[in-house]
């Protein structure tokens, strides 16, 4: 109903403000959310999706690390990562959960469609329950990584699934050209607002 998708455009709008203010606490991430959902949004248009399937990932790849906000403050507390310690892994050992599960729950919480809160799930590891949603968010996260947008504290620590790469038809050249026109849309950007 009417008042239903209401409600729900007031949830995402609330876990867009939440997330992106826990970004803000770290300035070499600040602008990584917000690009995601251009990555993706790029990729999906790229894949012809749906207009109602492009304003999905709008949706999901801004929200793929909301569940940071839930899991950062214990992750504080008990103390730093270690060299070498993939933020999954720590998440894992010290919460019994990681982000993307975490992020998924909150979202399932508040009502959000199941396939925004699948796409956050799987966003490391997008085989698990493959959709095309989800390929792109993932693929998008790992586009701004390749660039040098929003490594926290893995780097370049990360793995491109050859599934959802297959899934989206990207190839080295393809994927290589991507990052190139990110990057350089990126570099506009800064130049434009003195970034």
């Amino acid at each position: 109903t009417r008042a239903q998708r209401a409600v729900q455009a007031g949830h995402l709008d609330t876990i867009r403000r939440l997330t992106l203010a826990a970004e803000y606490k770290d300035h070499d991430t600040a602008g990584h959310i917000e690009r995601i959902g251009r990555y993706s949004e790029v990729l999906g248009l790229a894949m012809h999706l749906q207009p109602s399937r492009v304003d999905l990932l709008l949706h999901a790849a801004p929200m793929h690390d909301v569940g940071k906000l839930v899991l950062d403050p214990a992750l504080s507390e008990a103390g730093s990562v270690g060299e070498g310690d993939l933020t999954l892994d720590v998440e894992r050992l010290r919460t019994g959960h990681d982000h993307a599960e975490a992020g998924a729950a909150i979202e399932r919480r508040w009502g959000l469609p199941e396939t925004l809160a699948e796409a956050v799930a799987n966003h490391h590891d997008p085989d698990r329950e493959p959709d095309p949603i989800g390929d792109a968010v993932h693929v998008s996260n790992l586009v701004a990584k390749f660039i040098g947008v929003g490594l926290g504290i893995d780097g370049m620590a990360v793995n491109m699934s050859d599934g959802a790469a297959n899934r989206l038809g990207l190839t080295t050249q393809n994927l290589e050209a991507l990052c190139a026109d990110v990057a350089a849309g990126l570099a506009e950007a800064m130049e434009i607002f003195g970034g």
